[in-house]
């Protein structure tokens, strides 16, 4: 066993960690890293399969050492994976085109529900706690970092990325990064756990971003965790004077992405946006819109009602850098765009039933954690941030590929947390 030093309630202090543990905590943070890996020491970005080499590690360990322990709550989303995994299986044997290419499919869609379960098996309550509080210093560093990349650099919209560097588009990361510490700083102050003056001040530090980083749909985020957040807490004078500030702010943060990025002025019309979301095409005469994609595919490429039933299969219609994973389909499509939306990716692969059954995993988390809740036998504020993130999981779904992408690996943690136990045991003893 090795000793670390955490962050608990009661300030600094030494803990074992079992290799388990550490494995766990490694697939959580390591995507902090990348800005500083593939910017500062320019170490090429297949580093990121070292995530892949983790979760395998933990079958071997979970595997030889039989140590595969889950708590009666974890039954169901456990359940709802095998179904999945055997329901892709089936739906290959009828669409076979390479081994190559549903091994892919499994990598890229089945890895975050084996973090998800490694969550819930190596990390216990006190180390989610500290977690979270490490986060709260990640957010602070992105918020630096992004202003310094902004107006030192001269990097705006897509490509500002804060920690997550500036190598590609990195608004999926950041994008749930907000998520979990705005939803996470919103409950504790309306449970009345958080200064009402830091809750505004992360508000209006992740606004200043968004706008920056040209995420339109961050301020349609903002407003939906306000909302969730408000129906799951009491009613309060402090909840009260925290939704008119927090409105204000979003409606500054709105003028200032008008100043930053003139040509969205009239972007926040609801007439706006309803165009933008189900307009046939992106950003290009042949490429998808979000809310209209499926409807698009449907009428001009999968056409058989059985594929739109069950899909093409899982991996065939995927990509990679590596030519035996990267599908016909997507060497023939890949002006679609269709990868920028899991739920295309997901249409095409595996059909509406396929979807069902991929959503019904969020809605399984949002019932063990709404039935904790409610009963009160769950830590408050984890079963709250599930029930937020199981609802924005679906929304997510929807609006881009960030739970395909390593990003997806904080989604998850999120929606671990009802199933996680009040302590360590079960695992401790793998080494």
């Amino acid at each position: 066993m090795s000793q670390a030093f955490i962050i608990g309630n009661q300030g600094l202090k030494i803990k074992k960690r079992s290799f388990s543990e550490w494995l766990a905590l490694f697939i959580f943070f390591f995507q902090f890293s990348f800005g500083l890996l593939f910017e500062v020491f320019y170490i090429p970005s297949f580093l990121k399969y070292l995530l892949d080499v983790s979760l395998i590690v933990f079958l071997f360990i979970f595997g030889f050492k039989k140590q595969l322990i889950m708590n009666r709550r974890v039954v169901p989303a456990f359940s709802v994976v095998v179904l999945f995994f055997v329901y892709t299986l089936i739906v290959y044997c009828f669409n076979f085109q390479s081994p190559f290419y549903y091994i892919w499919g499994v990598r890229n869609n089945f890895r975050f529900y084996m973090a998800f379960f490694a969550f819930v098996m190596c990390i216990h309550s006190e180390t989610a706690e500290g977690i979270f509080k490490l986060l709260d210093v990640i957010f602070w560093i992105n918020f630096i970092l992004s202003i310094y990349q902004y107006f030192v650099l001269a990097v705006d919209g897509d490509h500002l990325g804060g920690v997550f560097g500036t190598w590609g588009v990195t608004n999926g990361y950041t994008l749930i990064l907000f998520m979990i510490i705005i939803s996470k700083s919103l409950l504790n102050t309306f449970n009345g756990n958080e200064n009402v003056f830091l809750c505004i001040l992360k508000s209006a530090a992740s606004i200043l971003v968004a706008a920056m980083a040209e995420m339109k749909f961050y301020f349609v985020v903002f407003v939906i965790l306000l909302v969730l957040t408000s129906f799951l807490t009491k009613f309060s004078r402090r909840k009260f004077v925290m939704v008119i500030i927090a409105s204000v702010c979003v409606m500054l943060g709105s003028l200032l992405l008008i100043y930053f990025f003139e040509e969205f002025d009239g972007f926040f019309s609801i007439k706006s946006i309803w165009r933008l979301a189900t307009q046939a095409h992106y950003s290009s005469a042949k490429d998808l819109n979000r809310l209209s994609a499926i409807f698009v595919l449907m009428k001009n490429y999968i056409t058989n009602p059985l594929q739109q039933l069950f899909g093409m299969g899982l991996g065939n219609c995927d990509l990679s850098d590596v030519s035996i994973f990267n599908s016909v389909f997507y060497q023939k499509y890949s002006f679609l765009h269709y990868s920028w939306f899991s739920s295309a990716m997901m249409f095409l692969e595996t059909g509406f039933v396929g979807i069902a059954i991929y959503l019904s995993f969020f809605a399984v988390c949002f019932a063990a954690a709404f039935s904790q809740f409610k009963k009160g036998t769950g830590n408050r504020l984890f079963c709250q941030m599930t029930i937020v993130m199981s609802v924005m999981s679906v929304a997510l779904f929807f609006y881009n590929s960030s739970l395909r992408i390593e990003s997806g690996y904080m989604v998850y943690f999120v929606l671990a947390l009802p199933f996680i136990l009040p302590s360590q045991n079960g695992l401790e003893n793998i080494n």
